[in-house]
């Protein structure tokens, strides 16, 4: 009896080891599969990039279209008449980006108080919407709610946390809205500001001589008679649109059988 039953005790010995070994593996092995990875995810990187890309794209060529149309408003034109290809929108919208950083950029160093003031009232309040939250979650006995009925105080806390979110709806949409619109707005403050710019240096008048300063207008020829004398605003293949300092006019006309006849290149030697 005794031969026989020494098997099973070491049987069950080895039960034991089995059942006291396979945690430390299981746990070992649980341990390096919770170890954060270091490797950045080229694909979800790939597809931020591509996204970013696109919707800068889109911006840049809006901006671009914007000013061109809100300049051409501005100087008396319509833009149907000078349409302008997507890389040169695109071209002009980064420099309108460039030129309204800038601006900006002085902008914000000349009212850093206002700025200033704003980032603490949001601060501020994003302090009060945490600070709300945690006490809804723990359900303080703040304001002796713990002495109401269990309705009253569900009632008090959803009052106070529908104040909240009602001053921070509009909060909220306000900025969505712009930055959708933000593009268009850039380019709307872009192509006034350049109108603007062009406009003054367009009433100083024209240089009736040849030098080769930026007063100097250009003329519009054909069949050596000159129809028109200014600067022009723009051209395409079909119009081309001229500025008259002294009738303060802009003029469409079409291209067909005319000559322009700008200013005078400047030379390395002027």
């Amino acid at each position: 009896m005794t031969s026989q039953q020494e098997p099973i005790a070491s049987s069950t010995s080895g039960l034991e080891l089995e059942v006291s070994v396979h945690p430390r593996h299981a746990m070992s092995r649980t341990d390096t599969t919770l170890q954060p990875s270091l490797k950045p995810n080229w694909s979800t990187l790939t597809k931020i990039g591509a996204i970013s890309a696109a919707i800068g794209g889109v911006s840049l060529h809006l901006m671009g279209q914007v000013a061109h149309r809100i300049y051409l408003q501005q100087m008396g034109v319509s833009a149907g008449h000078f349409p302008k290809t997507s890389d040169w929108l695109v071209i002009n919208g980064y420099y309108t980006l460039g030129t309204r950083f800038l601006a900006l950029m002085k902008a914000f160093f000349a009212h850093t108080l206002l700025i200033a003031l704003a980032i603490l009232v949001l601060g501020v309040y994003m302090y009060g919407m945490e600070v709300l939250g945690k006490w809804l979650k723990s359900k303080a006995p703040a304001l002796k709610l713990a002495g109401l009925p269990a309705w009253a105080s569900d009632v008090i806390r959803n009052l106070l946390a529908s104040a909240f979110v009602v001053i921070g709806i509009p909060v909220a949409v306000m900025f969505m809205m712009l930055v959708l619109l933000l593009p268009a707005v850039v380019g709307e403050t872009a192509g006034k500001d350049v109108a603007a710019k062009e406009m003054k240096r367009f009433m100083a008048g024209c240089d009736p001589g040849e030098s080769s300063t930026s007063a100097n207008c250009s003329q519009i020829v054909m069949d050596g008679k000159v129809l028109a004398t200014g600067y022009v605003i723009d051209a395409s293949q079909s119009h081309v649109a001229i500025f008259d300092p002294e009738t303060q006019r802009t003029t469409v006309m079409e291209t067909a059988g005319k000559t322009v006849v700008g200013k005078r290149a400047t030379l390395p030697d002027d």
